[in-house]
């Protein structure tokens, strides 16, 4: 059977915005579509230098909302089973009651079109538009290929792993149509780092358990053409870094950078400060970046894309042993999680440091108490003076002092004093990709386990939390 879409699985830094800039016939009609609008400049930076700083009248570059209103959902919408819609445009500011058990107030179902229209602008929810046509695909789909056929000969399709529950199923509808040829670049280790709407776990989930590359591949793509080769090689990551990240992540990457890199894990505290005064120094935190006191700083999972050149990486309490020669990341870790620390990890295209969180706070400690001439109570006179804290705080708190000869004064000082905010630890919880797996107790064992150690040592009569 002759495939009808190809997936081009890439690694990091491989090139994929230059490759299908230069990849496709210049005589055909070509549409790229992409998230978000830095991506729709990349591209058309790189069509403009392939074509004397020009973009064809034959190429459209639009971001992926931008497709579904523009393309197909404006033009088809008299076809829908709805009465008098009169959309004008998307609301991506938005968003729409989700659906809970039992429904929340102002939830409208599924087969109203308040599901997918904002009534008080009809403008459609950003993150329902695929659902919507997902929904109707037997009126659409012949429609939409017909339509497409007649437009475009080509489409191009970036970063196909950040297309999960109904934006795949219609990634899916795309590639397998024989009327249009349609190319989705990507890298399946980099699904699950960026923030969407959606809260689905398909395709990268079978029973709430992560798969691996070759079974995405097996499942969901078994009638499209695979490309493995192409752009399997990094051009931003230096060999030894890539040799680290293949050992220890078992991700198989590749290099093609002249450079052979530095990589080095630090256990000095003297050059760790070094590290975290160099502003040409790109710190990566696990969150948070914004209160982190050493800039520029940024967090793991917003950093994808981006290109340093000395990068020094922040490793959470799970990655304390990554230093240690045989560590190979546990088989039990969370592939989400896997694929944040491989995003931080390839950021570097020359120098990549590592210290874990711990070393790092205890670091950071000994220096303010040596510069400042800091104590635990003064310190603690500053952590307690609105009288709620949260789980984070209490982490902190514990990994600065619990060494400390007058912890304990500080924790009889703390108990009945303080509140702990246990409403900004559910937020956070739902923000998460835990929210369906994890209770706020489960989430902050796992987060935030020094936090846990602190509460333990106050007596329970004294523990106070606000929800």
């Amino acid at each position: 059977m002759a495939k009808s879409g190809k997936i081009i699985l890439a690694r990091a830094g491989s090139g994929k915005t230059y490759h299908i800039a230069n990849a496709f016939d210049e005589k055909k009609s070509v549409l790229f579509i992409t998230f978000t609008n830095q991506n729709v400049a990349n591209i058309k930076n790189e069509i403009r230098q392939r074509f004397s700083n020009i973009i064809p009248n034959n190429i459209e570059v639009i971001t992926y909302t931008s497709f579904l209103y523009s393309w197909i959902i404006r033009p088809l919408e008299t076809l829908l089973p709805f009465e008098n819609i009169r959309s004008r445009g998307v609301d991506i500011f938005k968003e729409p009651v989700p659906h809970t058990n039992p429904p929340k107030k102002g939830y409208i179902k599924d087969d109203k079109i308040g599901h997918y229209l904002n009534p008080a602008n009809n403008r459609y929810y950003a993150s329902r538009m695929s659902k919507l046509i997902i929904k109707n695909k037997k009126i659409l789909k012949p429609l939409i290929e017909e339509r497409l056929s007649l437009l475009v000969d080509t489409i191009y399709i970036d970063e196909f792993q950040d297309f999960k529950g109904e934006d795949f199923d219609l990634l899916m509808l795309l590639m397998k149509s024989k009327k249009v040829y349609t190319v989705a670049v990507g890298d399946f280790y980099q699904h699950s780092v960026a923030m969407t709407s959606s809260k689905s776990g398909k395709p990268y989930k079978k029973r709430k358990v992560f798969v691996s590359e070759e079974e995405f591949c097996l499942s969901k793509l078994k009638s499209l053409e695979v490309d493995r080769e192409t752009l399997k090689k990094s051009r931003r990551v230096p060999s030894n870094i890539c040799s680290i990240i293949e050992k220890k992540l078992g991700i198989d990457i590749l290099s093609c950078n002249e450079k052979k890199g530095s990589f080095k894990y630090i256990i000095d505290f003297d050059e760790l400060e070094q590290l975290l005064i160099d502003e040409g120094c790109v710190k990566l935190v696990y969150r948070k970046a914004e209160a982190f006191p050493y800039q520029p700083a940024i967090n793991w999972s917003y950093c994808k894309g981006d290109t340093y050149s000395k990068v020094l990486v922040i490793l959470t309490e799970p990655y304390k042993k990554f230093s240690e020669e045989n560590y190979i990341i546990p088989k039990n870790t969370s592939q989400a999680e896997v694929n944040k620390l491989y995003v931080a990890l390839t950021r570097s295209n020359n120098e990549l440091y590592i210290c874990t969180k711990n070393f790092l706070t205890y670091s950071i400690s000994k220096k303010l108490q040596k510069e400042n001439n800091m104590d635990i109570k003064k310190s603690l006179l500053n952590f307690v003076t609105d009288g709620v804290v949260t789980c984070e705080q209490l982490a902190d708190f514990y990994d600065n002092y619990h060494e400390d000869k007058e912890f304990p004064d500080a924790v009889d000082f703390l108990s009945g004093s303080i509140h702990i905010d246990m409403g900004q630890l559910k937020d956070e919880l739902y923000a998460s990709e835990y929210s369906h797996e994890l209770g706020a107790v489960e989430y902050m064992q796992k987060h935030y386990p020094s936090a846990i150690l602190l509460i333990d040592l106050i007596p329970k009569n004294k523990r106070k939390f606000i929800h």
